[in-house]
């Protein structure tokens, strides 16, 4: 199954996102292999047994120490091996500087749709201001600031 299967009590909120334990009380399935969540994960509980294998790349700054893996499970003996699969040191992969700055200017894009959100004056962002000003500072004609004030109002 493609859905977000959260391993304890973590908190997310996504209408596709299920608690292990709610997996166990509403399937029957004694084999689950799942996937969304990139982190990677195995439980066994009365002899049904949930494997997701997390992401297969790395793709994100705060992934550095993620090892891919693959989990091969035996079905007549119901057991499992996790394999890790070999792959290139991050700094390889990974721009770094790129990465970091990318993060960076995410955050601050995130923090300033958080205060658009919760309706936080911003300077800078009043168009009202913005459009006085602009003509106190330049040439506008005073059909054209009439025109303005008018529609304004």
């Amino acid at each position: 199954m493609h859905k977000l299967i959260l391993k304890g009590d973590e908190n997310f909120s996504n209408d596709d996102s299920m608690n292990i334990n709610m997996l166990y009380r509403t399937t029957k399935f004694d084999l689950i292999v799942c996937g969304d969540n990139h982190q990677s994960f195995s439980m066994q509980k009365n002899k049904r047994f949930i494997y997701n294998i997390g992401a297969l790349t790395r793709s994100r700054i705060d992934q550095a120490a993620h090892k891919p893996c693959v989990y091969i499970f035996d079905t007549e003996k119901r057991t499992s091996k996790k394999v890790l699969l070999t792959i290139k040191p991050f700094e390889e992969v990974m721009n770094l500087e790129k990465a970091t700055a990318s993060k960076e200017k995410n955050e601050r894009l995130e923090s300033f749709i958080v205060k658009l959100a919760d309706n936080v004056a911003i300077d800078g962002l009043n168009f009202a201001n913005n459009i006085t000003e602009h003509i106190k500072k330049n040439k506008v004609t005073k059909q054209v600031r009439t025109f303005i004030e008018g529609v304004m109002q």
